[in-house]
């Protein structure tokens, strides 16, 4: 506690001698003070809206849990007695021992990566689209996958390898931007069924947290910590974007505000523009563009202004068995993302290794099936913005189920489109497969209250010529001689003129 008291301290000293009195912008270099009004001067960077598509990975000691128990929060239902949870709890007393002797902190001593490659990881990453990619830094469960001189609970200690670094070094030598989630401001509440076995001796109190009473707030010494691990993070691997679970929202306005006025101001040392997201019920705390609002299993339901984030998985969080024998069909992954993208919204999508760290095949294929894809269609992903409209048909997301996580991966009927746009050329994804023509409503001569005349049609991937008839209501689109093999979305390319 004494050494992390001492660390912050540095730490911001040196941010305020850099700030001094007030915000100053110098040869287009801002100076962030920790107050909403200085940090308000932060926008989202356009590297972010241009990548659209990023991966990242739950995967940990907790994984060890998830695999036996089919629990992705295993290091909390572990403790649990209550009628709904207690299977856990038993199944952790027949697999491993009691609680009170073989608690959490024994799993992480069980965590053997002996396959994990970050190299192959990244590959992988970089075969499958994404623009940006990188680890859960820290879940709830409070250890850390780096090399950490500020717990002893981290990834380095335990397996001997720094798991961000490699990642890290990897994900940048293939282009891509590097991300770290932070999952830790959860942890004071986690782990409060641990303090009636293992969690209640002191000496595990910095992983398992100061013993306190459920509902309590988060203590200075937590918060302190909470903002040093982050710190040792950004100091050791530049991040190129943080994100951060709802745990963020229980610590304090003026820790936070510390959090951004560091990493603001080392990106801008790095010469580096950065990202920060985080859920709406910190957003709505954070002015401006200082953090970019994420939805989990969750998406807008209309075409916005501001960029935004959705963070979702392939299947459950952390890798269970279940998931390992599930089959998973890429063409919906991809519609999510074409919806996703056509309202101003970026893909993070969850990545779930096995415990010893390898890529479950299911989750390979269908990764490699989307990047497939995105070679012969990226370009109507990538670098593109949301034109006049996101899209048409029947299928929406309505307000009040638009986080029920099934409608991630909806069916769509054939009156469904979605629209990106970049210049001059707009690109209409039909989200069903065309067998006969297409009736683009929104792209009549007057649709829209515009006067829109397009010039070209086509089928991006096909060497066929398009047949294509425009009138006043729609833009008719004739597919019945095209062969489109192996093509999981079809995209029209379509270059109009609007008045």
């Amino acid at each position: 506690m004494k050494y992390i008291k001492l660390f912050l301290l540095t730490i911001i000293m040196l941010t305020a001698c850099r700030s001094g009195n007030e915000s100053t912008k110098k040869s287009d270099v801002i100076v962030f003070k920790e107050d909403w009004e200085s940090l308000k001067n932060h926008h989202t960077p356009s590297w972010f809206r241009d990548a659209k598509f990023g991966i990242y990975t739950h995967w940990g000691p907790l994984t060890i849990g998830s695999t036996i128990s089919g629990s992705t929060f295993y290091g909390n239902r572990m403790y649990r007695q209550e009628e709904r949870w207690i299977k856990f709890f038993n199944l952790h007393r027949e697999t491993f021992g009691d609680q009170n002797e073989v608690g959490y902190k024994d799993i992480i001593k069980m965590f053997n990566p002996v396959k994990f490659d970050a190299s192959e990881w990244a590959e992988l990453f970089y075969q499958a689209g994404a623009r940006f990619a990188g680890p859960v830094a820290i879940h709830h469960d409070n250890f850390a996958m780096w090399k950490s001189d500020i717990t002893r609970w981290n990834a380095y200690n335990i397996t001997g390898i720094d798991i961000v670094g490699e990642l890290e070094r990897e994900i940048r030598k293939r282009g891509m931007k590097f991300i770290t989630t932070f999952h830790h401001g959860y942890s004071w509440k986690y782990f409060e069924p641990a303090y009636k076995f293992d969690g209640s001796d002191p000496q595990y109190s910095d992983l398992y947290c100061d013993i306190h009473e459920p509902g309590e707030k988060p203590n200075e010494k937590f918060q302190n910590e909470w903002l040093a691990k982050i710190i040792e993070v950004i100091d050791n691997y530049k991040p190129d974007l943080i994100w951060f679970d709802f745990g963020i929202a229980s610590i304090d306005e003026k820790i936070q505000k510390k959090f951004y006025s560091y990493y603001f101001n080392k990106a801008q040392e790095w010469g580096k523009e950065v990202v920060v997201t985080v859920k709406k019920g910190a957003k709505e705390k954070t002015p401006g563009e200082i953090a970019v609002l994420d939805f989990e299993h969750s998406r807008e339901n209309r075409l916005v202004e501001y960029p935004w984030l959705t963070d979702t998985s392939l299947g459950p969080w952390f890798y269970t068995k279940s998931f390992g024998e599930s089959q998973l069909d890429a063409s919906k992954f991809i519609r999510l993302l074409i919806d996703i993208v056509s309202k101003n919204g970026c893909l993070l999508l969850n990545v779930p290794p096995m415990a010893d760290g390898s890529i479950p095949e299911n989750a390979r294929e269908v990764l490699l099936e989307m990047g497939r894809w995105l070679k012969i269609n990226g370009e109507a992903i990538y670098d593109t913005r949301p034109w006049l409209v996101y899209g048409e048909g029947p299928t929406e997301i309505d307000e009040e189920r638009k986080k029920i996580i099934k409608q991630y991966l909806q069916d769509y009927t054939n009156e469904d489109f979605r629209y990106t746009s970049n210049g001059d050329y707009v690109y209409a994804f039909p989200m069903f497969s065309p067998e006969d023509k297409i009736i683009l409503k929104s792209l009549g001569v007057k649709s829209l209250n515009k006067e829109i005349k397009v010039k070209s049609v086509k089928l991006l991937g096909v060497k066929d010529k398009v047949e294509w008839a425009q009138n006043d209501e729609a833009l008719i689109i004739n597919v019945n001689d095209i062969k489109h093999q192996n093509q999981l979305v079809w995209v029209f390319k379509i270059k109009i003129k609007v008045k």
